[in-house]
């Protein structure tokens, strides 16, 4: 099925982050230790990447890089390098889940769904690299009831889904994101149908969850301009390089925000409302993240009026942000 592109071309010069069309959704991971790969969901269903070259930097846009059974349109991604490769996640127009992996010589396979590992009708999918015996694990939030299920990863298959990790009130999720920590413990945030931010974390790498944290967790305002709009809707996480752990990025209305961990495992620091330094990438309806081969994260964005692809990165593993990579401030 093929679908028109939006009309994007609001100002002459539009190009987004390394010339990339718009896309309707993306998902991004480190490229087995070697540098990250970003997956573009094109707005005709068509699923493009790029990837890191420690040596020559980022690569031409890959179209045809899977095998020849694809699913139709896809509406969502998620995406994990993990020791046994990479492997994404898609979710079709009929909310049906598909998932392609990478064998041991690292090429891709073809699509495996609909209805990958035995999933129900999913609207939401992440993935994040675990320690111990486990290698992975997959979150979704069903369609039916918005609720949260997963399954995990160990001795190379992947287990049933199971229920994952009842809900801490009444109300059910709508945005989830996952992410090491520095310390092979992973986290995860989701956002319940009120807005409220909510956090676990492994206690052991690969073992038992903390149990949830929140709502509002590390303060999370519900109302950042005073209008009484609870603003965060969109999450995104990457671990860090260097000393610190992972950093959690979120936007609040469409202004990106963060809050990142100053040790492995470690306390959270407040949030931040600045990143980089230039405005217009700090501005955005959709969000990724990828740890680079430098241990440096890169972090995506579009811009909300023409939904362009930004960019900006840390300067050094751990460290400060520097120039946003805009349409209008190219690097």
């Amino acid at each position: 099925m093929s679908r028109p592109e939006p009309n994007t071309y609001l100002h002459p010069n539009y190009r987004g982050w390394h010339n990339a069309p718009p896309f309707r959704c993306y998902a991004a991971a480190q490229w087995g230790g070697d540098g990250a790969v970003f997956f573009g969901v094109k707005f005709n269903g068509e699923v493009v990447l790029t990837i890191e070259d420690p040596r020559g930097g980022w690569s031409p846009w890959i179209e045809d890089w899977s095998g020849p059974m694809r699913p139709r349109f896809i509406t969502k991604l998620g995406a994990v390098g993990h020791q046994d490769g990479l492997q994404a996640w898609g979710i079709d127009d009929s909310m049906q889940l598909w998932s392609v992996a990478q064998d041991s010589n690292r090429l891709w396979g073809n699509w495996e769904g609909p209805n990958w590992n035995n999933a129900p009708p999913v609207h939401r999918v992440v993935a994040a690299k675990l320690g111990g015996t486990k290698t992975a694990a997959v979150w979704a939030i069903t369609a039916t009831d918005y609720s949260l299920i997963s399954c995990y990863k160990e001795a190379g298959a992947w287990s049933p889904w199971s229920t994952a990790y009842p809900p801490p009130q009444v109300s059910r999720f709508t945005e989830i994101t996952a992410a090491q920590q520095g310390n092979g413990c992973a986290a995860f945030w989701a956002l319940d149908t009120r807005l409220q931010l909510w956090y676990m974390f492994e206690l052991t790498p690969g073992g038992a969850w903390s149990g949830w944290l929140g709502p509002d967790w590390n303060g999370a305002p519900l109302d950042w301009d005073r209008t009484g709009v609870p603003f965060f809707n969109h999450l995104a996480a990457c671990q860090q390089g260097g000393a610190r752990g992972a950093t959690l990025f979120a936007i609040a209305h469409v202004n990106v925000k963060n809050s990142y961990q100053e040790t492995a495992g470690g306390n959270w620091s407040a949030w931040s409302t600045s990143m980089g330094t230039t405005f217009h990438g700090a501005r955005s309806i959709a969000l990724a993240a990828a740890q680079q081969h430098d241990g440096t994260i890169r972090l995506w964005s579009t811009w909300p009026d023409d939904l362009s692809l930004c960019s900006v990165a840390q300067t050094s593993a751990g460290g400060e942000w520097g120039k946003w990579w805009t349409p209008w401030t190219p690097q």
